[in-house]
């Protein structure tokens, strides 16, 4: 059985929230100047965000707030005030990813929805199961989740949203540092700079030799935008709760165009009329923006098929070609309609020309404002251009106009019925009441007298009445009781209509009045506090020399060592399959590990931010934890003291010392994109060496793949932060973490015999 489901859409601007409820959504997801995963789109202050949570209750539609960022210790006190004043703004929901944040403010707001953000990387039935014991309302899960396992959630007890529309990171979210690590701008902390969308080049590393697989000026990790236009049948018959647009940073225009096709789509499914999906649909959603279209991991879209390495940005639809240019004009010939007024771009090497059609002339050279598909127009330009080069429009000016046209001047309303009683001697009444059950009345300052000459008919009561004006309503249904000689001043009449409009606007604007408030109070329970050094390995070689060495601490996320060497602690990653059996102090790295009975210890992809995270984590049996690789040293001391004033005793954490961070993990392949067109399980990362992206700055960042056909992307060079151990030791750190990558086994010797010297 299908049910009703939501859609919901971006809001990154007033203007954009509009277009978003007057093109059909049932809610919207924004962001404040706080705490935010998209710090640069336009965002709303205090005053815009009351106003924009007043105006969508005001339509009958939800607002949820974004605080989707990791938080530090010394931001905590702040944002959980900023909670408050979201609770007090009647906000609907908080999408959220840090997990101390979450603990706290499901303690001290306990009414509040809550929805674990897709930054959190909810990918598997045992992270829905945990989020559910937590009591949490809704998980936003990730963009690698398929439609099969969406069938098989359905029935956990937690609403799925699942975005449906839009840009798509090509690391597992909440896990990529490449941003960070390269540019100082954390995604983690709403500050993306988009590596991904840039240029790189594939080499292949073996032993001293490397040879480049693919030139430069490839967008080898810049994934195509999401479209399950063609698939809201299967959405909707897997039991999905809400259907996410992506978009915050995407112009008004794109949010009504998107919202309005998903709006139609969904509504024709759902009224059980036979649903068919045109490329005149695709068209549409093509011109507002797009990097080309894929159905995403959604519907297994092979690796080729997820990429667009060709362009990274809005890639409109063909127009034409250039056929020839001079200094200030080019000619073209349109497969496309095109108006003055348009954007355009030539697509072209080495560099794009784009411009405005400002000047356009026909083939008498005469200046026109439009021309027609089929023909040939010259175009004032000041930039060089190639000919033969397709020519693209990236602004069309009539979809523009006709969509801020829908959106001004075809505003969602809300049907209401009213009731009126006029009746001599009495004092008249207005009744009004909408679908949700929100009623008021009203009573004239003055009673109906008996007409002495004309009495107010019904027609001209009607009229006044109807006067909804710039109010949200309409009045499909108006019943009137009135004695056929009774009159009132018509301004009586205009003043009951204004106070029981209003008292209902009052009503709908206010949706979740009583939200308790109450006290956080997690107890932290005791931990050891043995300080040790521990190694990670990627392969025997490395596991070889840790164990000569004399490591009693050493993990691996791969299977077959574990088996091999039974003292291995098993890191279960934030990318491997379920189910999967844990043994005491094996490693979790993502939320559904923390359903084990047993201790375990936790990960750095947990992103241990803050003393509230490590509290909840020790809470749920991880034993010890490695901090995010994003706090600098002072940061882990602070956390470190906090945790100790907060919960009187210190944590048990650890850092990564030495080795190469992950910048990126990928459900997609550069590889198999590349070189076997998509294929799944090319088998090519098992040959002897390795792969590696080199960037335009000439940087290199190698390719390390698992078991489960994810990419690792790795850092250029190993953290090595031997001369911070003192500070750490002394900040009461207890665990030294070693990564080993590609370091062979007497590197690997080396480097650990050179810490344990230094710890001794």
């Amino acid at each position: 059985m299908i049910r009703k489901v939501e859609l919901l859409a971006p809001a990154g601007s007033m203007e954009a929230l509009k277009a978003a409820i007057h093109s059909g959504c049932d809610a919207v997801y924004m962001g404040g100047r706080l705490f935010g995963a998209r710090a640069f789109a336009q965002n709303f202050d205090e005053e815009a965000m009351v106003k924009a949570v007043r105006y969508a209750h005001r339509y009958g539609v939800k607002v949820y707030i974004t605080v989707n960022t990791l938080i530090k210790d010394q931001e905590m006190e702040e944002c959980l005030a900023y909670v408050a004043g979201l609770q007090d703004m009647d906000v609907d929901a908080l999408i959220i990813q840090d997990l101390g944040l979450l603990d706290a403010v499901h303690q001290q707001f306990p009414d509040f929805e809550l929805h674990a953000s897709t930054q959190m990387h909810i990918h598997n039935r045992e992270g829905l199961e945990f989020l559910k014991e937590m009591g949490i309302q809704r998980a936003v899960v990730a963009r690698e989740t398929t439609i099969e396992q969406i069938q098989e959630w359905s029935n956990i007890g937690i609403d799925l949203e699942v975005f449906v529309h839009g840009a798509m990171c090509v690391s597992y979210s909440g896990q990529c540092l490449m941003s960070s690590r390269l540019f100082d701008r954390s995604g983690n902390r709403g500050a993306c700079a988009q590596p991904c969308r840039m240029a790189y080049e594939l080499l292949h590393q073996n032993g001293q030799k490397c040879e480049v697989i693919r030139q430069k000026d490839a967008y080898l990790l810049s994934l195509k935008d999401m479209n399950t236009l063609a698939h809201i049948p299967q959405l909707l018959e897997a039991g999905i709760t809400s259907f996410k647009i992506e978009g915050r940073m995407k112009s008004p225009e794109y949010v009504a165009q998107t919202v309005k096709a998903y709006r139609e789509a969904i509504d024709t499914c759902l009224s059980k009329q036979s649903y068919t999906y045109h490329q005149e649909q695709e068209k549409e959603l093509l011109k507002v923006f797009n990097r080309g279209f894929s159905a995403g991991h959604l519907f297994h879209s092979n690796h080729a098929q997820l990429v667009n390495t060709y362009r990274p940005n809005h890639m409109g639809i063909p127009i034409g070609t250039i056929l020839s240019s001079t200094r200030q004009r080019m000619r073209i010939k349109l497969c496309e309609d095109i108006c003055q007024g348009d954007g355009i771009r030539v697509i072209q090497e080495p560099e794009d020309y784009g411009c405005m059609v400002n000047r356009m002339y026909d083939k008498h050279n005469q200046l026109i404002k439009q021309a027609a598909s089929g023909s040939i127009v010259e175009i004032e330009k000041s930039g060089f251009v190639v000919s033969g080069s397709s020519v693209i429009r990236s602004m069309d000016k009539k979809l523009m106009e006709t969509v801020d046209q829908q959106i001004q001047h075809k505003p969602k309303r809300i049907p209401i019925t009213m009731r009126f009683e006029m009746k001599i001697g009495s004092l008249a009444k207005l009744w009004a009441a909408d679908e949700e059950g929100h009623e008021a009345q009203a009573n004239s300052s003055c009673e109906v007298e008996k007409a002495l000459r004309s009495p107010l008919d019904q027609a001209r009561i009607i009229q006044q009445l109807s006067k909804c004006g710039d109010t949200c309503f309409t009045i499909p249904n108006m019943y009137l009781d009135t004695d056929e000689q009774g009159t009132m001043p018509i301004k009586e009449i205009n003043a009951l209509r204004r106070e029981v409009l209003n008292a209902l606007t009052n009503q709908r604007e206010r949706r979740n009045g009583g939200r308790r408030t109450a006290t956080y109070d997690r107890k932290a329970p005791a931990v050891t506090q043995e300080r040790s050094l521990s190694v990670e390995v990627a392969d025997e070689e490395q596991l070889q020399a840790a164990i000569e060495a004399g490591i009693q601490m050493i993990y691996t996320s791969r299977g077959d060592l574990v088996k091999k060497y039974p003292m291995v602690r098993r890191i279960h990653e934030r990318v491997h399959p379920f189910p999967y059996s844990l043994q005491k102090q094996d490693a979790v790295g993502e939320v559904g590990g923390l359903l084990a009975k047993q201790t375990v210890s936790g990960e750095i992809s947990l992103n241990v931010f803050n003393a509230y995270t490590a509290a909840f984590l020790h809470a749920h049996r991880v034993q010890s934890l490695i901090l995010s690789s994003e706090l600098n040293k002072a940061e882990v001391h602070t956390l470190i003291q906090e945790y100790q004033h907060r919960y009187h005793q210190k944590p048990n954490v650890g850092v990564l010392i030495y080795g190469r961070l992950e910048l990126m993990i990928t459900r997609y392949c550069t590889v198999s994109a590349i070189l076997k067109n998509g294929q799944p399980n090319c088998g090519l990362c098992r040959q002897p060496g390795y792969y590696v992206l080199r960037d335009r700055k000439g940087r290199c960042f190698p390719l390390l793949h698992d078991e489960f056909c994810n990419t690792h992307i790795l850092d250029q060079q190993p953290l090595d932060r031997i001369d911070e151990l003192a500070f750490y030791q002394q900040a009461g750190v207890r665990e030294f973490r070693l990564r080993f990558t590609l370091e062979d086994k007497q590197e690997t010797a080396a480097i650990i015999r050179r810490y344990q010297q230094r710890l001794s």
